[in-house]
Parts: C-alpha cells; sequence; structure tokens
C-alpha cells in the first residue's frame, strides 16, 4: 500500500520507505538522512520541511531545528538534559519544543 510509504525520488533511483519504520531524520547542510528501525539509513537532498509536510504529524514531531523523530519510537525523554531516546540514539530537543511535545503527547494520548 503506498500511501503507508515514503516515495524518494532522486536521480538515479525511486526508494520507497515504510513510515512506521522511519525512527527520525536528520538534516546537515544540504543533506537528510532518514534512520530506519532495523540501523539502516538512507540519504536524500530533500530538506525537513518537505517530510514535514509529507509525513503525518500524528507520528511525527519535530523537536529541534535539525531533527524530526517518529513519537512511535521514542523510549523515553529526559525533560531536565532535554534529551530523547529511540532505539539507543540520544537526541536533543530545544526548550520551546520539550513544551510543544508534552502539549502534543497530552493531545494524542489514550486515556
Amino acid at each position: 500500500m503506498l500511501q503507508k510509504k515514503l516515495i524518494l525520488d532522486s536521480e538515479t533511483k525511486i526508494d520507497l520507505i515504510e513510515i512506521e519504520k522511519i525512527t527520525y531524520i536528520t538534516v546537515d547542510s544540504f543533506s537528510s538522512e532518514i534512520h530506519l528501525a532495523d540501523g539502516t539509513k538512507c540519504h536524500s537532498s530533500k530538506t525537513l520541511r518537505f517530510f514535514e509536510s509529507s509525513l503525518p504529524d500524528t507520528f511525527f514531531f519535530r523537536i529541534n531545528r535539525n531533527t524530526i523523530a517518529n513519537l512511535s519510537h521514542i523510549e523515553n525523554i529526559n525533560k531536565l538534559s532535554r534529551q530523547i531516546q529511540i532505539k539507543g540514539d540520544i537526541l536533543c530537543i530545544s526548550t520551546r519544543q520539550l513544551r510543544s511535545l508534552a502539549n502534543h503527547l497530552k493531545q494524542i494520548s489514550v486515556r
């Protein structure tokens, strides 16, 4: 089913990535790195703004200027050090986004 896949078209190939397997996406200069649950990485020239508009906001959240995280893969959030753990990786979250993330999680959580 294509609607559950992220389609990345480049000059040499087209990658179809299952959305639920994406743990987080980082950007550095002009290259994005898509981290997957199995530990592999894909590279793309797409911007974070492209990924924000392409991915469902109920599952993905921009935690800082350079990173979008998949909320379903977050293992824990340390509010004091402003760090998020995903599959053993530690990611920093900005102060402003920490507050927004807490509110966002409250809105989508099951009560």
